[in-house]
């Protein structure tokens, strides 16, 4: 039986210190239990780290000899690497079952890639955010969106926002939530009460959230209250500026910057509160935040603002996780759990009961059924 081959054009770089978003380990993943070979295209800043493997071949394209380091950057980057991603595929690209695109500034490749190959096209990732942009980057943005729905075989999405823009214009899709691994907490309370927040620095949403945190900490070491709380994320130069920002406000956190998954799984391990103070000023417009569903995985007494766990089914308050209204709340609730830990550390285990339900083999179930319909 001949193997199936999907082409994924990527944008995020398989060897930057950024590495493979979670979102895109997980289709890595479940394409290898379904022993579909992958052409992973991404952009090569010249570090040679990678990270992990994946089922086929990665092909790297030179794109900008360093990681960007700001937004002028980061924009030519994207132009050179469309440019060269486009120039390799017209020339080399061998037959493929599918090509899937994650990344919104590639959109232009579409109409030419899909009147080469004449193959199906799926979209994955794309925002739709051009109602929330502000001048030239909106028209920018709704070209981008127009291009994409009028050219693509289907669309595919995690977020609820773009769901709901794609049911709105009758755009062809499914709906693939986000997962996480094969959960490997062992059902045992957490013996520690140590607090953790993760989150990638570059999305304006966990900044705004790590300010909701700031407040909170600051308030509570007024009621001389000092909990422990570690900060996960980078990129490094964002998290040392926040270091110092709470350095100066005399609140008690530590910065990690981004860390390798090795280190994550102890960090997890060891932490027995999983923090998202993320409220109606700080809400996700892409898919389920992973990082919250990884909490509940390790077993984490979760404590949530109202948007922490957008698009998860099955939380419930009291039960899995503590949903608070506001940051007010938020903090005596955090007093409350760590006070009586004994007693909370309990909704953990509760919690990483549904995590079983949020594996990537489940969450992508129409992706798979999609992809083999296609082929």
């Amino acid at each position: 039986m001949t193997k199936k081959t999907i082409t994924i054009l990527s944008y995020v770089a398989f060897d930057s210190p950024e590495g493979l978003n979670r979102r895109i380990k997980g289709l890595l993943g479940v394409l290898a239990s379904m022993n579909w070979t992958v052409k992973l295209y991404c952009p090569n800043y010249g570090i040679s780290s990678q990270d992990g493997n994946i089922p086929g071949s990665i092909i790297h394209l030179r794109c900008w000899p360093r990681v960007p380091k700001n937004k002028l950057e980061r924009a030519l980057s994207h132009i050179l690497y469309s440019i060269a991603l486009l120039a390799k595929l017209m020339i080399s690209l061998r037959p493929t079952d599918i090509i899937q695109i994650e990344h919104q500034p590639l959109a232009p490749l579409i109409p030419l890639l899909k009147r080469r190959i004449k193959r199906p096209i799926l979209i994955d990732d794309f925002m739709f955010m051009a109602p929330f942009d502000k001048g030239a980057a909106r028209f920018f943005t709704y070209i981008l969106d127009m291009i994409a729905v009028r050219n693509a075989s289907v669309i595919v999405t995690a977020s609820q926002h773009a769901l709901s823009y794609l049911i709105h214009n009758n755009v062809k899709h499914i709906y693939a939530p986000n997962g996480i691994d094969e959960p490997k907490f062992i059902n045992l309370p957490k013996e520690n009460s140590q607090c953790l927040f993760i989150g990638s620095l570059h999305f304006v949403q966990n900044e705004q959230a790590i300010r909701h945190l700031f407040d909170i900490l600051e308030n509570l070491n007024k009621r001389e209250f000092y909990p422990s709380v570690f900060i996960v994320g980078g990129p490094t130069s964002k998290a040392k500026r926040l270091q110092r920002e709470a350095s100066k406000r005399n609140i008690n956190v530590q910065f990690t910057g981004r860390i390798s998954d090795e280190d994550l799984e102890t960090i997890l391990e060891r932490s027995g509160i999983g923090l998202l103070p993320f409220f109606s000023d700080s809400p996700t417009m892409g898919g389920q935040r992973i990082k919250a569903l990884e909490f509940i995985s390790y077993g984490l007494t979760v404590i949530a603002g109202p948007e922490g766990f957008r698009g998860v089914d099955g939380i419930i308050h009291g039960t899995n996780a503590i949903i608070v209204e506001n940051p007010e709340v938020f903090q005596d609730t955090l007093i409350s759990v760590i006070s009586s830990w004994d007693k909370n550390k309990y909704i953990g285990v509760s919690a990483s009961q549904l995590a079983h339900s949020h594996v990537w083999n489940i969450t992508l179930a129409d992706w798979k059924r999609l992809l083999n319909n296609l082929a």
